[in-house]
Protein backbone atom coordinates (compact mmCIF):
# COMPACT_ATOMS: atom_id res chain seq x y z
CA UNK A 1 0.00 0.00 0.00
CA UNK A 2 2.64 2.37 0.89
CA UNK A 3 4.09 2.22 -2.90
CA UNK A 4 0.64 2.75 -4.23
CA UNK A 5 0.12 5.60 -2.08
CA UNK A 6 3.64 6.71 -3.43
CA UNK A 7 2.64 6.09 -7.30
CA UNK A 8 -0.49 8.59 -6.66
CA UNK A 9 1.80 11.33 -5.32
CA UNK A 10 4.21 11.09 -8.16
CA UNK A 11 1.30 10.98 -10.53
CA UNK A 12 -0.22 14.01 -8.83
CA UNK A 13 3.07 15.38 -8.76
CA UNK A 14 3.56 14.64 -13.06
CA UNK A 15 0.62 16.38 -13.59
CA UNK A 16 2.13 19.40 -11.98
CA UNK A 17 5.13 19.73 -13.59
CA UNK A 18 6.67 19.27 -17.09
CA UNK A 19 7.76 15.33 -18.09
CA UNK A 20 11.34 16.43 -18.28
CA UNK A 21 11.36 17.40 -14.21
CA UNK A 22 9.00 14.64 -13.49
CA UNK A 23 11.39 12.15 -15.30
CA UNK A 24 14.31 13.74 -13.73
CA UNK A 25 12.56 13.26 -10.07
CA UNK A 26 11.27 10.11 -10.75
CA UNK A 27 13.70 8.30 -12.28
CA UNK A 28 15.56 6.28 -9.50
CA UNK A 29 12.16 4.93 -8.87
CA UNK A 30 12.10 2.67 -12.01
CA UNK A 31 11.17 2.82 -15.67
CA UNK A 32 7.67 1.73 -15.46
CA UNK A 33 6.73 4.42 -12.95
CA UNK A 34 8.96 7.24 -14.81
CA UNK A 35 6.73 5.56 -17.94
CA UNK A 36 3.35 5.95 -16.37
CA UNK A 37 4.02 9.20 -15.57
CA UNK A 38 4.89 10.29 -18.94
CA UNK A 39 1.81 9.01 -19.96
CA UNK A 40 -0.32 10.68 -17.90
CA UNK A 41 1.47 14.24 -18.48
CA UNK A 42 1.00 13.36 -22.10
CA UNK A 43 -2.93 12.79 -21.40
CA UNK A 44 -3.13 15.63 -19.64
CA UNK A 45 -1.83 18.15 -22.32
CA UNK A 46 -3.06 16.37 -25.07
CA UNK A 47 -7.06 15.29 -26.15
CA UNK A 48 -7.22 11.68 -27.10
CA UNK A 49 -7.59 11.31 -30.93
CA UNK A 50 -10.07 8.48 -30.59
CA UNK A 51 -11.49 8.90 -34.03
CA UNK A 52 -7.79 9.21 -35.52
CA UNK A 53 -7.01 6.20 -33.86
CA UNK A 54 -9.69 4.24 -35.68
CA UNK A 55 -9.28 5.89 -39.14
CA UNK A 56 -5.56 4.74 -39.09
CA UNK A 57 -6.61 1.20 -37.48
CA UNK A 58 -8.96 1.00 -41.16
CA UNK A 59 -5.79 2.25 -43.26
CA UNK A 60 -4.81 -0.70 -45.93
CA UNK A 61 -2.35 1.42 -48.22
CA UNK A 62 0.35 3.55 -47.89
CA UNK A 63 -1.12 6.62 -49.16
CA UNK A 64 -4.11 5.98 -47.30
CA UNK A 65 -2.08 6.10 -44.30
CA UNK A 66 -0.05 9.14 -44.51
CA UNK A 67 -3.08 11.07 -45.40
CA UNK A 68 -4.86 10.09 -42.18
CA UNK A 69 -1.53 10.77 -40.35
CA UNK A 70 -1.28 13.92 -41.73
CA UNK A 71 -4.37 14.73 -40.26
CA UNK A 72 -3.00 13.80 -37.07
CA UNK A 73 -0.08 15.84 -37.82
CA UNK A 74 -2.04 19.16 -38.46
CA UNK A 75 -4.37 18.38 -35.52
CA UNK A 76 -1.11 18.16 -33.37
CA UNK A 77 -1.48 14.91 -31.87
CA UNK A 78 0.52 12.78 -33.76
CA UNK A 79 2.89 11.76 -30.65
CA UNK A 80 -0.41 10.67 -29.36
CA UNK A 81 -1.09 8.16 -32.42
CA UNK A 82 2.65 7.17 -32.57
CA UNK A 83 2.96 5.99 -28.89
CA UNK A 84 -0.92 4.12 -28.83
CA UNK A 85 -1.08 0.81 -27.79
CA UNK A 86 2.50 0.16 -26.74
CA UNK A 87 3.06 -1.88 -23.23
CA UNK A 88 -0.22 -2.95 -24.20
CA UNK A 89 -1.95 0.26 -22.90
CA UNK A 90 -5.26 0.95 -25.01
CA UNK A 91 -6.59 2.04 -27.58
CA UNK A 92 -4.79 0.21 -30.23
CA UNK A 93 -4.63 1.02 -33.89
CA UNK A 94 -5.54 -2.23 -35.23
CA UNK A 95 -7.79 -2.85 -32.68
CA UNK A 96 -8.38 -6.43 -34.70
CA UNK A 97 -5.09 -7.60 -33.99
CA UNK A 98 -4.62 -4.81 -30.58
CA UNK A 99 -1.01 -3.33 -32.70
CA UNK A 100 0.74 0.28 -32.50
CA UNK A 101 0.73 2.47 -35.53
CA UNK A 102 3.99 0.84 -37.11
CA UNK A 103 2.33 -2.15 -37.28
CA UNK A 104 -0.21 -0.83 -39.37
CA UNK A 105 3.06 1.60 -41.35
CA UNK A 106 4.51 -2.10 -42.17
CA UNK A 107 1.59 -3.83 -42.59
CA UNK A 108 0.86 -0.33 -45.73
CA UNK A 109 3.99 -0.68 -46.10
CA UNK A 110 4.41 2.90 -45.44
CA UNK A 111 7.80 4.51 -44.71
CA UNK A 112 7.52 7.83 -43.65
CA UNK A 113 4.94 6.73 -40.67
CA UNK A 114 6.91 4.26 -39.61
CA UNK A 115 9.71 6.87 -39.42
CA UNK A 116 7.47 9.04 -37.71
CA UNK A 117 6.20 6.39 -35.16
CA UNK A 118 10.50 5.97 -33.97
CA UNK A 119 10.98 9.73 -33.98
CA UNK A 120 7.80 9.80 -31.18
CA UNK A 121 8.13 6.62 -29.53
CA UNK A 122 11.55 5.24 -29.61
CA UNK A 123 12.66 1.95 -29.24
CA UNK A 124 9.72 1.38 -27.38
CA UNK A 125 7.08 1.95 -30.54
CA UNK A 126 9.47 -0.26 -33.03
CA UNK A 127 9.65 -3.42 -30.45
CA UNK A 128 6.08 -3.21 -29.34
CA UNK A 129 4.20 -6.94 -30.10
CA UNK A 130 0.74 -7.10 -31.12
CA UNK A 131 -1.32 -7.61 -28.31
CA UNK A 132 -2.88 -10.73 -29.50
CA UNK A 133 -0.48 -12.85 -31.70
CA UNK A 134 2.89 -10.66 -30.12
CA UNK A 135 3.99 -9.97 -33.55
CA UNK A 136 6.23 -6.75 -33.49
CA UNK A 137 6.14 -4.64 -36.75
CA UNK A 138 9.66 -6.60 -38.03
CA UNK A 139 7.51 -9.75 -38.22
CA UNK A 140 5.47 -7.95 -40.63
CA UNK A 141 7.82 -5.92 -42.21
CA UNK A 142 9.61 -9.58 -43.06
CA UNK A 143 6.41 -11.15 -43.55
CA UNK A 144 5.92 -8.70 -46.28
CA UNK A 145 9.23 -8.89 -47.76
CA UNK A 146 9.37 -5.15 -47.60
CA UNK A 147 13.19 -4.71 -47.73
CA UNK A 148 13.56 -1.43 -47.07
CA UNK A 149 11.10 -1.10 -43.48
CA UNK A 150 13.18 -4.40 -42.14
CA UNK A 151 16.67 -2.46 -43.35
CA UNK A 152 15.02 0.55 -41.11
CA UNK A 153 13.50 -1.61 -38.29
CA UNK A 154 16.96 -3.13 -37.90
CA UNK A 155 19.03 0.07 -37.76
CA UNK A 156 16.64 1.31 -35.15
CA UNK A 157 17.55 -1.39 -33.16
CA UNK A 158 14.72 -3.85 -33.28
CA UNK A 159 15.38 -7.23 -32.26
CA UNK A 160 15.61 -9.81 -35.29
CA UNK A 161 14.99 -12.89 -32.98
CA UNK A 162 11.76 -11.30 -31.05
CA UNK A 163 9.53 -14.38 -31.19
CA UNK A 164 5.88 -14.17 -31.57
CA UNK A 165 3.12 -16.20 -30.09
CA UNK A 166 4.21 -19.39 -31.64
CA UNK A 167 8.00 -19.01 -31.20
CA UNK A 168 8.24 -17.45 -34.68
CA UNK A 169 10.74 -15.19 -35.67
CA UNK A 170 10.62 -12.75 -38.66
CA UNK A 171 13.42 -14.83 -40.16
CA UNK A 172 11.25 -17.85 -40.37
CA UNK A 173 8.30 -15.41 -42.08
CA UNK A 174 11.08 -14.15 -44.77
CA UNK A 175 12.17 -17.48 -45.58
CA UNK A 176 8.66 -19.13 -45.57
CA UNK A 177 7.94 -16.31 -47.89
CA UNK A 178 10.37 -16.98 -50.07
CA UNK A 179 12.01 -13.06 -49.62
CA UNK A 180 16.16 -14.11 -49.49
CA UNK A 181 17.02 -10.22 -49.52
CA UNK A 182 15.13 -9.80 -46.41
CA UNK A 183 16.61 -13.16 -44.84
CA UNK A 184 20.26 -12.19 -45.62
CA UNK A 185 19.54 -8.28 -44.41
CA UNK A 186 17.85 -10.45 -41.11
CA UNK A 187 21.27 -12.67 -40.84
CA UNK A 188 23.28 -9.79 -41.30
CA UNK A 189 21.71 -7.94 -38.43
CA UNK A 190 22.27 -11.10 -35.72
CA UNK A 191 18.82 -13.39 -36.50
CA UNK A 192 19.28 -17.20 -35.53
CA UNK A 193 19.57 -19.36 -38.23
CA UNK A 194 19.68 -22.04 -35.80
CA UNK A 195 16.18 -21.27 -34.73
CA UNK A 196 14.20 -22.14 -38.36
Amino acid sequence: TNVCVFCMYVVIFACMFPVSLCTYVCAWVGDSVVRTVSQVVLMHEEPFPTDLVQQLGECEDAAGLQAVFDQCVDAGVQRRCCVAGIHGQPPHVGALFQETLAHRACRCRCLTVLQACFEEGGVDAIDAPSCTTLNTPLHLAAQRGWEEGVCELLQWGANPNSQDQDGYTALHFASCNKFPGVVNQLLEAGADAGAL
